[in-house]
């Protein structure tokens, strides 16, 4: 991923050969690739396990393919890219046939949680590299929006039920959030702008996250500080969030704000 931003960025083809060189590792190599599924991904070791297979859950420990996917157009003007193109293509046109086939995926879809959020992160972002055109990508991110989003979130409080109830809620709070925003962010790319009309829902889910914060005392408070600041520059016309903005970059964890999950939401597309 950063390879590509810095090809893209500094126009360094040593950046982008190295790409290419991982790539090939990673994906196309016989001896060395992944195959093109998650099937084992959180799997549960012993005897309670009758399928030997892995969990829906794991969609999440697979979600840096997400991103993977979304930075590649970055090196489609770089000669060493084009031999391999078609075949990184193939790569992840049989894993989105996992996404919607597998028994394992389809926990991940059928999950009510972060965990369905990020399935629907993976699908949207295997469609638009595939085919960034398909009305396919489209019916994805808007039925996100229109149906599900307001059945994670509640309207009247900001809660996110399923990530509240677990040991450290705003760790899940915002974990989900990130994958919302995600889908959002990548929504603009295409020129399907969401915010407009989920901003009601959104900013209280950001006020929701500031107030769980100041509930319990050291806590890393700048997990939510990144999807806090952009809910409130996408869709707040005020200085709701600054405050809480402003504490996470001057509080005892400020410099885990640096960190990749903090990165300019442009970057994660």
């Amino acid at each position: 991923m950063y390879l590509c931003l810095g090809y893209f960025f500094f126009e360094t083809e040593n950046y982008a050969a190295h790409a290419v060189e991982l790539l090939q590792i990673f994906f196309l190599n016989e001896t060395t690739r992944m195959n093109p599924n998650l099937n084992y991904a959180q799997l549960v070791r012993g005897s309670q396990n009758c399928t030997k297979m892995g969990r829906g859950e794991g969609v999440v420990s697979g979600r840096a393919l997400c991103r993977i996917a979304n930075m590649l157009s970055y090196l489609d003007s770089f000669y060493l890219y084009h031999p391999i193109d078609r075949y990184i293509k193939a790569w992840f046109n049989q894993y989105f046939q996992w996404l919607v086939e597998s028994p394992v995926a389809k926990q991940a879809a059928q999950a009510k949680n972060n965990v369905h959020t990020w399935y629907i992160a993976h699908i949207v972002s295997t469609i638009r590299f595939l085919n960034p055109s398909s009305a396919e990508l489209t019916r994805h991110i808007v039925g996100f929006f229109e149906k599900t989003l307001s059945e994670q979130i509640d309207m009247a409080t900001g809660d996110q039920p399923s990530e509240s109830i677990r040991a450290q809620p705003l760790h899940y709070l915002a974990f989900n959030m990130y994958a919302i925003l995600y889908i959002a962010e990548l929504a603009k790319s295409i020129e399907l702008d969401m915010y407009p009309a989920k901003k009601e829902i959104l900013h209280i889910a950001a006020l929701y996250m500031i107030k769980v914060s100041k509930a319990k005392q050291k806590i890393d408070i700048t997990e939510a500080a990144r999807c806090v600041e952009i809910i409130w520059k996408r869709v707040c016309g005020n200085d709701c969030c600054k405050e809480f903005i402003d504490l996470c970059h001057n509080c005892e964890f400020a410099e885990r704000i640096s960190g990749p999950k903090n990165a300019a939401c442009e970057c994660w597309l």
